[in-house]
């Protein structure tokens, strides 16, 4: 296999292929339900694995060997989907409205989900990384949430009013930030789903669907491909967000803000049913003839052929078992695993590539990073501790000398006149009282200190204010270089002397993602905004 260049964390790293071991290829899981017609596939975290039939629900704990009966919709009913939001609160979804169990699926309550138009149709569950008493619900009729674990439901208002969500992904890394899915749109949410926007438009191949159907119509038939965008992942370790349509893989390196093709070579133009990222951070993919799995050094998809029976994939999962990871894959009426390792090798970061010495591999990495000043500027910026905030103060300080001080008086006097008439010895006195005299002034006065032009008090304040301003900027300097070698010596590692173990390698690998996290905290996201924080090139 040829070594190509790949961008990951930030820095040009080499893709280097790991030795590959036997593939084993697609095993047929025994003692598989009995029931037909499957839907789904769901994993937990304890190794259980839950296989949604039509009408049926059933689960496993040791990778299929043994399968015991959940659940079993009422006469008329479908099941849609399930999900296990930890290892003892499932909950199942289905025509006939959403049901919980705390028990892991030995008893079941149904939950109220009303929209005043009568219960809809739920599509698919999922619980916010940060806060496990928040649930959304994707349904016919919309988004509903939950703050209480899935007791009571409300409905969200706005954009999403009447659309079919078919998937909900919350960022494990970034709690403000979730997606929604309908039948041919990505919606975004950056305010902890408080509003949306439209991200991504699957063009339309033939009719437009009817994105807000009426509650009273019939559904559409489960993997009849009516819902365009099947499934949305987002990669565990790249700011990527995968998207499978009836019209191939698209992604995104930024969040979700822009979209683009995954390579198409070796796939072709096949519906995609289901997407998977493994925790090393390969993509497999379902489709209508098998199952993929994308070789990010050729930029191409691997089909995964051997031992599978049937070409449909409807559904995919990993899950451990026996302390290995598996894929499983799930069929009409069969369940497939395909045990580690996987067809394509994986991806070692860090490798020189074979016509370069380690050193030189590392200068080309320097080459991409910014310069330190640039860094600088950018803290400064971001903080706003710049000397042009200083001179500023002292120039607005002696511009305010030449503004007068203003002042009003008002004043007002009231004065009354008594005079004393003196009679004679047997005469009274007799007071008289003459008429009132109203003083009134009003007195307005501007003045001017012209010698606050040289020097005024307020300057001892600023003096103040800018010896704290140096010291916090100095502080800030201090703390951003230090990230800053650190991240080089980081990568110098990385480059030169990389981990032989995976694990290690990932370790290092996400150490340099934090520290670039804590410089894009005191830069305002210097990293985030360029390519040097970008993902991996596809092309």
């Amino acid at each position: 296999m040829k070594p190509s260049l790949i961008l990951f964390t930030g820095i040009w790293l080499c893709a280097w292929p790991l030795p590959a071991g036997a593939q084993t290829g697609w095993e047929k899981v025994p003692a598989a339900p009995s029931a037909r017609n499957f839907e789904k596939l769901a994993a937990g975290t304890e190794g259980n694995l839950l296989a949604l039939a039509e009408r049926g629900l059933y689960s496993t704990q040791d990778g299929g060997r043994k399968w015991a009966s959940l659940f079993q919709v009422p006469a008329g009913g479908r099941l849609r989907n399930s999900f296990l939001q930890h290892p003892a609160r499932w909950f199942v979804l289905s025509s006939d409205g959403l049901f919980s169990s705390s028990d892991r699926g030995k008893i079941w309550t149904r939950q109220s989900v009303s929209s005043g138009r009568g219960s809809p149709n739920g599509y698919c569950m999922a619980a916010h990384p940060g806060d496990a008493d928040v649930l959304a619900l994707g349904t016919q009729d919309g988004l509903y949430w939950s703050l209480d674990r899935g007791k009571s439901w409300a409905k969200q208002a706005g954009r999403l009013d009447r659309r079919s969500i078919r998937a909900i992904a919350f960022h494990p890394r970034v709690p403000s930030l979730m997606f929604a899915v309908s039948d041919r749109d990505i919606y975004r949410s950056v305010d902890w789903g408080r509003s949306f926007s439209t991200v991504f438009h699957l063009p339309a191949a033939g009719p437009e669907p009817n994105d807000s159907p009426d509650i009273g119509e019939p559904e559409e038939e489960a993997g009849s491909g009516a819902a365009f965008i099947q499934a949305l992942e987002i990669h565990p370790l790249r700011d990527e967000i995968w998207a499978g349509t009836a019209s191939g893989v698209f992604f995104s390196t930024d969040l979700g803000q822009r979209w683009q093709p995954a390579p198409s070579a070796g796939l072709g133009p096949v519906r995609i049913a289901d997407l998977v990222i493994s925790e090393e951070g390969l993509i497999f993919a379902a489709a209508s003839d098998g199952v993929y799995c994308l070789d990010r050094s050729q930029a191409r998809w691997v089909r995964m052929q051997p031992g599978l029976l049937v070409s449909a994939v409807r559904s995919l999962r990993l899950a451990r078992v026996d302390g290995r990871q598996s894929l499983f894959a799930l069929t009409q009426d069969q369940i497939f695993r395909w045990p580690e390792p996987w067809p394509v090798e994986e991806v070692r970061w860090g490798a020189p590539s074979a016509d370069e010495t380690r050193l030189d591999h590392y200068r080309r990495l320097l080459e991409r990073e910014p310069p330190l000043a640039e860094l600088h500027r950018a803290a400064i910026r971001y903080s706003d501790t710049s000397n042009a905030k200083i001179k500023r103060w002292h120039f607005l300080s002696r511009l305010r000398s030449l503004v007068p001080g203003l002042s009003l008086d008002k004043n007002l006097s009231v004065n009354s006149s008594v005079d004393i008439d003196r009679g004679a010895t047997n005469t009274p006195d007799y007071y008289i009282q003459g008429p009132e005299t109203r003083d009134r002034d009003l007195n307005l006065s501007l003045d001017w200190n012209l010698a606050d032009l040289i020097w005024g008090s307020y300057q001892t304040s600023i003096d103040s204010r800018e010896k704290l301003m140096v010291e916090l900027r100095n502080d800030l300097l201090s703390e951003v270089t230090r990230l800053y070698f650190e991240r080089r010596r980081l990568m110098m590692e990385l480059a030169m002397s990389p981990p032989a173990l995976e694990k290690e390698r990932m370790d290092l690998v996400l150490r340099i993602e934090e520290v670039t996290g804590y410089l894009d905290a005191l830069t305002g996201g210097y990293f985030a905004g360029r390519d040097f924080r970008s993902s991996a090139s596809l092309n």
